[in-house]
């Protein structure tokens, strides 16, 4: 697309090593990367890597929310972390044995990573109850978390549990809506066949958008989600841009973010960056799901990296 089509910029570009196998490339000659789809922290590197602009909350900053949580919730809790064996999983654990401070080594019990080919994760899942662990963290994808939901069930183990990935229709439902209650996660985007806000309007509005543009996608697919929010992004970069389209001035606007709100983001969550720093989104809202939803926890929380 470069060499060939002479492309202006890539945009959305989705994935964490998809976008570290482009990011030399694309810096090195200049070619805005606009809100690539990845929380790994290396692409927030406006020193190194200026054309290399992130958009979402960095999985690190993530896993300290998520520590803090389980401070507050159990103090004393003896934790088991599986995590997937990549950037994605171990920035999360990262951030979340950042999260704990000195207590990380004490209140974790068990860790465990695992392989996006593995077939089940049911082992690990025994192992972590025959630790005495009360508190179950899962890095992973849906498809993981969902087989950890199940996996507890079976064993009758009922631990306080938390999912990076999680959502009404890709996992607690068809792991289970009766088994997946009281599982927490935390999101930024609303979920457009979530019952709690199927009726609003930018529910509405995406849906509507989805059934006359993307006929065949899945509507808790939160991938096409993120991607009509990116969307909406992009175009507001190249409005304030004017008649003066150039990569430049498109880097410019694109890390000088202030008061554009993508339509499907949660209530009380902006974005904002800045030259000096690429992060776009401060605040997560943690949610737990009560067997038909994902009820709000508290209002939206900060985020960093510390």
């Amino acid at each position: 697309m470069v060499e060939n089509d002479e492309v202006f910029a890539i945009a959305g570009s989705i994935g964490t090593p998809t976008n570290a196998a482009i990011q030399k490339y694309l810096n090195d000659r200049g070619i805005p990367n606009l809100f690539l789809t990845s929380g790994a922290e290396r692409f927030n590197d406006p020193k190194n890597f200026p054309w290399i602009v992130p958009f979402y909350p960095t999985f690190v900053s993530r896993g300290v929310l998520f520590a803090k949580f389980v401070l507050r919730e159990r103090p004393n809790g003896k934790i088991a972390v599986q995590y997937e064996n990549d950037d994605f999983g171990r920035d999360y654990l990262r951030g979340f044995e950042l999260g704990l401070g000195n207590r990380a080594s004490e209140m974790i019990v068990r860790k465990a990573s695992h392989e996006l080919t593995e077939a089940s994760i049911d082992a690990q899942i025994l192992d972590f109850k025959s630790a005495g662990a009360n508190v179950l963290i899962q890095f992973t994808q849906a498809k993981f978390s969902a087989q950890g939901v199940r996996a507890c069930s079976a064993l009758g183990w009922h631990p306080l549990h938390i999912v990076a990935i999680g959502s009404a229709g890709s996992t607690f439902i068809p792991a289970g809506a009766a088994i997946s209650r009281g599982v927490v996660t935390a999101i930024w985007e609303r979920q457009p066949t979530d019952p709690a806000q199927a009726n609003e309007v930018p529910a509405r509005n995406y849906r509507t958008f989805a059934v006359k543009y993307l006929p065949n996608v899945d509507l808790d697919n939160l991938s096409a989600v993120s991607g009509y929010d990116n969307a909406f992004m992009i175009e507001s970069v190249l409005t304030h841009c004017g008649d003066e389209l150039t990569r430049d001035n498109v880097l410019h606007h694109a890390t000088s973010l202030k008061g554009a709100v993508p339509p499907m983001f949660s209530a009380g969550i902006g974005v904002h960056n800045s030259p000096s720093d690429y992060r776009a989104i401060h605040h997560l809202q943690l949610a737990r799901f009560d067997g038909t939803t994902l009820a709000p926890i508290g209002g939206p929380e900060p985020i960093d990296d510390k």
